[in-house]
């Protein structure tokens, strides 16, 4: 009975939250989930040890000493102080002259070579009349020229400067907007050229063709030609309008049609002989 009684009042504990889990108010709030642990990393067994550590090896000591706060730099025992200059400028000159004196004393028996390699190149410093005496020479000499004549000479000969022409304007020319002269003789023998052309064309025809011999027709006889077929489509158009609007019988429509057919051809041959050339074939 117990246990009855303890799972009863732990199924209703959970009933409860779940109740209150879904009434809560913060249910609303959308939850993150958390990103899953990493796992740890993967370490070789096989793996080198690491170089042994060395001090000082890249950084300085690991540990440095502090300085003492009584011990700080008094004055005049810098590196630049006065004492110092002259303690080194001392040594300097010391340790310079014993090694020239050593030098000088080790090249005895080379004749003075390498004392004359250390000797300077520069010569001995002039004296003021010499640096005056030489600065004067540098000086340009003085002259006597009077430059106010001399100009005024340059000005009288000088030749004046010559006007700067003015801009002509076309615009103003008698011939402005005019074919020019030059595209008429061009035009002209352009024309001369085609006929020239078109002859030569029309002899070579005439020589290559073997056929019955043709010859062209002047204007006139076009003329003529074309004012016989004119009067004959006109004769053959009256007969025709005054033919009935409906044609019942196989003659009158077999009639209708020849007619149409000889106004067409007729047009036909006026429109070829309205060509520049014409050609006809020549009777024997």
């Amino acid at each position: 009975t117990k246990g009855a009684t303890r799972r009863q009042q732990h199924t209703t504990q959970q009933s409860h939250s779940l109740a209150m889990e879904e009434e809560s108010i913060y249910n609303l709030i959308p939850h993150t989930e958390a990103p899953p642990p990493k796992a740890p990393l993967f370490k070789s067994r096989f793996h080198d040890p690491p170089p042994p550590r060395r001090d000082m090896g890249t950084m300085g000591p690991l540990h440095v000493a502090r300085p003492e706060p009584t011990n700080y730099l008094r004055r005049g025992a810098g590196p630049m102080s006065q004492s110092a200059l002259r303690t080194g400028s001392a040594s300097s000159s010391t340790a310079a002259h014993s090694t020239r004196k050593s030098l000088a004393g080790g090249n005895d028996n080379s004749n003075g070579t390498a004392s004359r390699e250390h000797k300077t190149a520069k010569g001995p410093t002039p004296k003021r009349a010499e640096l005056a005496k030489s600065m004067h020479a540098a000086l340009p000499s003085p002259t006597t020229k009077n430059f106010v004549d001399a100009n005024k000479t340059e000005a009288l000969r000088d030749v004046p400067k010559k006007k700067l022409k003015e801009e002509f304007n076309y615009l103003q020319k008698k011939d402005y907007g005019e074919v020019p002269g030059y595209l008429h003789r061009v035009q002209q023998e352009i024309v001369e050229e085609k006929e020239y052309l078109e002859m030569q064309e029309r002899e070579r025809r005439q020589a290559n063709f073997h056929g019955p011999k043709v010859r062209e027709l002047s204007e006139e006889e076009k003329q003529d030609l074309v004012t016989a077929l004119k009067a004959k489509w006109e004769k053959i158009r009256s007969v025709y309008v005054k033919m009935p609007m409906t044609v019942d019988t196989i003659s009158q429509r077999m009639k209708k049609e020849e007619m149409e057919n000889q106004m067409t051809s007729i047009e036909k041959d006026i429109t070829a002989l309205s060509k520049q050339h014409v050609y006809v074939h020549e009777e024997e």
